[in-house]
């Protein structure tokens, strides 16, 4: 989905991308581990931004030998 030249991923989309269930998804979006998430109905819209945040912080960072 497009809204304003930013990509919005429902929950299946998001779960897929992360690997986890559906139903986890979901519960990140009620627990706010997705700040700009919203409600359409009875389901979340989550911006792609929010998504590769996720991602970003959750990479393994190499450690730099001392």
């Amino acid at each position: 989905m497009e809204q304003m030249g930013t990509r919005i991923f429902g929950v299946g989309e998001v779960a897929e991308r992360l690997m986890v269930c559906r139903k986890t998804a979901e519960r990140w979006c009620r627990k706010g581990r997705f700040p700009n998430a919203t409600r359409v109905g009875r389901q979340y819209r989550v911006p792609a931004s929010d998504v590769e945040a996720y991602l970003a912080a959750r990479r393994v960072k190499p450690e730099v030998a001392a």
